[in-house]
């Protein structure tokens, strides 16, 4: 799912000229916009490819929040990788314990995800962790 709300706050998009963008020939863009925002409809992907020619970034970028992914196979436990501006997160694929790195430096090990848990999910929740400073 995307996160409408941090996705436009982050790319600092004005959120009306969002709407007008998103739906143009609807009579109430705004409102359109808002129920979006509050999970009672689903953008299409037009309406997503143009999201992120908004913001000049990626539609991939749009699904992760600004989050790459990257698996590293070569390491002796294999790992995925989220990295987003000094943030890098490197999730054990055997454990599911995720190690939180701001500018390379360890703050956080944590088990915050399973396997069974989606990518938006997981990005959310390590999200939370960085937003109220959870480093155990």
């Amino acid at each position: 799912m995307i996160n409408l709300t941090s996705f436009i706050s982050a790319h600092k998009l004005d959120s009306t000229e969002v709407a007008k963008e998103l739906f143009p020939t609807n009579a109430y863009p705004v409102m359109a916009l808002r129920r979006i925002i509050s999970g009672s409809a689903l953008l299409d992907s037009d309406q997503i490819t143009r999201l992120a020619a908004m913001a000049n970034t990626t539609v991939e970028k749009v699904f992760n929040n600004g989050w790459s992914v990257a698996t590293d196979f070569i390491c002796p436990t294999p790992k995925y990788i989220l990295t987003s501006g000094d943030w890098r997160a490197e999730i054990d694929r055997a454990t599911w314990v995720t190690k939180l790195f701001c500018k390379d430096k360890a703050v956080s090990e944590k088990l915050i995800s399973s396997p069974t848990v989606t990518l938006s999910e997981f990005i959310n929740a390590l999200e939370l962790v960085i937003a109220k400073k959870d480093f155990k």
